[in-house]
């Protein structure tokens, strides 16, 4: 499960705190913002990551329906239109429904008022914090590249590694943060299908805790329609008897 909490003193380049996500309240909505910046990118392009966008909507849904809840348990992200290149996007998210253990959300992701993502979300109904993420906005960090920082290396065919670092972590829950895991199910998909797919759908369920690593992402592909190819990514503690730490699908299409 992802765990989005925050203790005091994360690094500024910690790849959620880098990001410098707004969150506010208002009009019974979670709004959010953030910019997307070229260390966002795919490397040799001008398009975010949508594990990137996926990391936001972590943040923004969140909080729904007053507060942090966490942790998640699961999101789906899914592209409607085009992604813009840069500049800020707006997030807005409501509660689909409140239980007593569990929040389901729905985040829309958009561009100068045009939708172009939409994403649901389920967390466990828990109050956490603090978090830093609030209504005053952090200067983004001088983060060279979010691939960079995860610095995933190729195991074999189909299957990258990343090592746990600082940067990565999940707060206090010694896990790895639940958006660089969607970063490297996006990266082990591309490894296995080549470099020319974008990835256009993406639904990850967080299942348990890396708690020794490395973290190993095994791709599979599972059939192809027209132009569109389902992969599913399993990501697994390599150090812990290979358990499984999260389960991803993805939808990718030719480039």
């Amino acid at each position: 499960m992802s765990d989005q909490s925050s203790q005091p003193g994360l690094q500024d380049d910690h790849f959620l705190v880098a990001m410098a996500i707004k969150v506010t309240y208002a009009d019974g909505a979670v709004r959010g913002s953030a910019e997307i910046l070229p260390s966002m990118w795919r490397t040799g392009s001008r398009r975010p990551r949508l594990a990137i966008l996926a990391s936001f909507v972590d943040v923004v849904g969140g909080h729904i329906p007053d507060g942090p809840r966490n942790p998640t348990i699961d999101l789906r992200i899914q592209l409607t239109d085009t992604v813009p290149e840069a500049g800020e996007v707006e997030l807005i998210g409501r509660a689909l429904r409140v239980g007593r253990r569990l929040v389901v959300a729905e985040t829309t992701l958009y561009d100068q008022g045009r939708p172009f993502a939409l994403s649901t979300t389920t967390f466990m109904n828990r109050v956490m914090g603090p978090t830093p993420f609030g209504a005053q906005k952090r200067k983004p960090s001088t983060l060279a590249s979010y691939e960079k920082l995860v610095n995933a290396q190729v195991v074999d065919e189909n299957t990258l590694e990343v090592e746990p670092i600082a940067q990565l972590a999940n707060g206090v829950s010694g896990t790895i943060q639940g958006g660089v895991q969607a970063l490297v199910a996006e990266l082990a998909v591309e490894h296995l299908l080549g470099p020319d797919i974008e990835v256009v759908d993406l639904d990850i369920r967080y299942l348990d805790r890396m708690s020794v690593g490395p973290l190993r992402a095994t791709a599979t592909a599972v059939g192809h329609t027209g132009e569109l190819s389902t992969t599913r990514v399993r990501l697994y503690d390599a150090g812990n008897d290979n358990l499984t730490v999260s389960d991803v699908a993805l939808l990718a299409r030719s480039s």
